[in-house]
Protein backbone atom coordinates (compact mmCIF):
# COMPACT_ATOMS: atom_id res chain seq x y z
CA UNK A 1 0.00 0.00 0.00
CA UNK A 2 1.27 3.46 -0.92
CA UNK A 3 1.51 5.84 2.01
CA UNK A 4 -0.73 8.88 1.64
CA UNK A 5 1.04 12.22 1.62
CA UNK A 6 -0.01 14.75 4.19
CA UNK A 7 -1.46 18.07 2.97
CA UNK A 8 1.79 19.97 3.55
CA UNK A 9 3.66 17.45 1.41
CA UNK A 10 1.06 17.94 -1.34
CA UNK A 11 1.61 21.71 -1.17
CA UNK A 12 5.38 21.19 -1.26
CA UNK A 13 5.11 19.05 -4.42
CA UNK A 14 3.05 21.82 -6.04
CA UNK A 15 5.57 24.43 -4.88
CA UNK A 16 8.49 22.45 -6.36
CA UNK A 17 6.68 22.39 -9.73
CA UNK A 18 6.87 26.20 -9.99
CA UNK A 19 9.58 28.14 -11.79
CA UNK A 20 11.94 30.07 -9.52
CA UNK A 21 10.40 33.53 -10.05
CA UNK A 22 6.90 32.25 -9.28
CA UNK A 23 8.23 30.50 -6.16
CA UNK A 24 9.61 33.84 -5.00
CA UNK A 25 6.26 35.57 -5.70
CA UNK A 26 4.33 32.97 -3.71
CA UNK A 27 6.73 32.96 -0.77
CA UNK A 28 6.96 36.76 -0.67
CA UNK A 29 3.20 37.06 -0.30
CA UNK A 30 3.00 34.26 2.29
CA UNK A 31 5.91 35.41 4.42
CA UNK A 32 4.32 38.81 4.99
CA UNK A 33 1.82 37.08 7.26
CA UNK A 34 4.21 34.82 9.12
CA UNK A 35 6.53 36.42 11.71
CA UNK A 36 9.25 33.78 11.43
CA UNK A 37 9.44 34.21 7.67
CA UNK A 38 9.25 38.00 7.64
CA UNK A 39 12.39 38.47 9.77
CA UNK A 40 14.66 38.00 6.76
CA UNK A 41 13.43 40.63 4.35
CA UNK A 42 14.51 40.03 0.78
CA UNK A 43 17.09 37.36 1.66
CA UNK A 44 16.12 34.65 -0.83
CA UNK A 45 18.82 32.32 0.48
CA UNK A 46 17.06 32.37 3.85
CA UNK A 47 13.33 32.72 3.32
CA UNK A 48 12.90 30.23 0.46
CA UNK A 49 14.43 27.36 2.49
CA UNK A 50 12.45 28.53 5.55
CA UNK A 51 9.22 28.25 3.58
CA UNK A 52 10.14 24.74 2.46
CA UNK A 53 11.09 23.84 6.03
CA UNK A 54 7.72 25.14 7.21
CA UNK A 55 6.04 22.68 4.83
CA UNK A 56 8.23 19.64 5.44
CA UNK A 57 8.70 19.73 9.20
CA UNK A 58 8.52 16.05 10.18
CA UNK A 59 7.92 16.71 13.88
CA UNK A 60 4.39 18.04 13.52
CA UNK A 61 1.31 16.39 14.95
CA UNK A 62 -1.70 15.90 12.64
CA UNK A 63 -3.35 18.92 14.29
CA UNK A 64 -0.30 21.10 13.60
CA UNK A 65 -0.15 19.82 10.02
CA UNK A 66 -3.79 20.68 9.40
CA UNK A 67 -3.39 24.15 10.97
CA UNK A 68 -0.42 24.89 8.73
CA UNK A 69 -2.17 23.47 5.68
CA UNK A 70 -5.24 25.67 6.17
CA UNK A 71 -3.03 28.70 6.88
CA UNK A 72 -0.81 28.28 3.82
CA UNK A 73 -3.78 27.35 1.63
CA UNK A 74 -5.56 30.56 2.64
CA UNK A 75 -2.44 32.64 1.93
CA UNK A 76 -1.87 31.11 -1.49
CA UNK A 77 -5.59 31.42 -2.31
CA UNK A 78 -5.31 35.11 -1.44
CA UNK A 79 -2.14 35.38 -3.54
CA UNK A 80 -3.96 34.21 -6.66
CA UNK A 81 -7.30 35.92 -5.89
CA UNK A 82 -8.34 38.15 -8.81
CA UNK A 83 -5.11 37.30 -10.65
CA UNK A 84 -5.82 33.84 -12.01
CA UNK A 85 -7.10 34.61 -15.52
CA UNK A 86 -5.56 36.58 -18.34
CA UNK A 87 -8.22 39.32 -18.03
CA UNK A 88 -7.64 39.64 -14.28
CA UNK A 89 -3.89 39.80 -14.83
CA UNK A 90 -4.38 42.60 -17.35
CA UNK A 91 -6.45 44.55 -14.80
CA UNK A 92 -3.75 43.93 -12.19
CA UNK A 93 -1.07 45.17 -14.62
CA UNK A 94 -3.13 48.28 -15.37
CA UNK A 95 -3.36 49.05 -11.63
CA UNK A 96 0.39 48.59 -11.32
CA UNK A 97 0.87 51.00 -14.23
CA UNK A 98 -1.27 53.58 -12.43
CA UNK A 99 0.96 53.20 -9.36
CA UNK A 100 4.06 53.62 -11.54
CA UNK A 101 2.67 56.88 -12.93
CA UNK A 102 1.85 58.16 -9.44
CA UNK A 103 5.38 57.36 -8.27
CA UNK A 104 6.85 59.19 -11.26
CA UNK A 105 4.70 62.26 -10.53
CA UNK A 106 5.91 62.17 -6.92
CA UNK A 107 9.54 61.90 -8.04
CA UNK A 108 9.92 58.35 -6.74
CA UNK A 109 11.74 55.68 -8.74
CA UNK A 110 8.86 53.39 -9.79
CA UNK A 111 11.12 50.39 -10.41
CA UNK A 112 11.83 50.21 -6.70
CA UNK A 113 8.16 49.37 -6.06
CA UNK A 114 6.68 48.05 -9.29
CA UNK A 115 8.05 45.97 -12.13
CA UNK A 116 8.41 47.16 -15.70
CA UNK A 117 6.07 45.72 -18.35
CA UNK A 118 8.79 43.47 -19.79
CA UNK A 119 8.86 41.51 -16.57
CA UNK A 120 5.08 41.21 -16.55
CA UNK A 121 4.88 39.80 -20.06
CA UNK A 122 7.72 37.38 -19.40
CA UNK A 123 6.03 36.06 -16.27
CA UNK A 124 2.37 36.03 -17.31
CA UNK A 125 2.49 32.50 -18.75
CA UNK A 126 4.17 30.97 -15.70
CA UNK A 127 1.82 32.88 -13.38
CA UNK A 128 -1.29 31.52 -15.13
CA UNK A 129 0.18 28.02 -15.14
CA UNK A 130 0.81 28.25 -11.37
CA UNK A 131 -2.68 29.65 -10.70
CA UNK A 132 -4.30 26.87 -12.72
CA UNK A 133 -2.26 24.13 -11.07
CA UNK A 134 -3.12 25.58 -7.64
CA UNK A 135 -6.81 25.57 -8.56
CA UNK A 136 -6.51 21.92 -9.63
CA UNK A 137 -4.85 20.99 -6.33
CA UNK A 138 -7.45 22.80 -4.23
CA UNK A 139 -10.51 21.53 -6.11
CA UNK A 140 -11.88 18.12 -5.22
CA UNK A 141 -12.39 15.99 -8.31
CA UNK A 142 -11.78 12.30 -7.70
CA UNK A 143 -10.59 10.45 -4.59
CA UNK A 144 -7.68 8.96 -6.56
CA UNK A 145 -6.31 12.42 -7.45
CA UNK A 146 -4.48 14.36 -4.71
CA UNK A 147 -6.43 17.36 -3.50
CA UNK A 148 -6.26 19.81 -0.64
CA UNK A 149 -9.84 20.98 -0.89
CA UNK A 150 -11.43 21.83 2.47
CA UNK A 151 -13.26 18.50 2.46
CA UNK A 152 -10.11 16.53 1.69
CA UNK A 153 -8.18 18.37 4.41
CA UNK A 154 -10.87 17.51 6.93
CA UNK A 155 -10.95 13.89 5.76
CA UNK A 156 -7.14 13.64 6.07
CA UNK A 157 -7.25 15.06 9.59
CA UNK A 158 -10.06 12.76 10.76
CA UNK A 159 -8.17 9.69 9.52
CA UNK A 160 -4.84 10.82 10.98
CA UNK A 161 -5.62 12.59 14.24
CA UNK A 162 -4.14 11.15 17.39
Amino acid sequence: MVEELNPLEEILIWYHSLDNRTKVDVVESCRSFHPAMSEHEYDLDVFLPEFEGYLKDQTLSPLEIIHRAFFIKALIDMHFHNRNTEAQLEEWRDRKQEYRQRFILLGIDPDAYTEPDESYYERKHSWLKAANSWKELTTYRDPSIPSISKGQLLKWYLFNKD
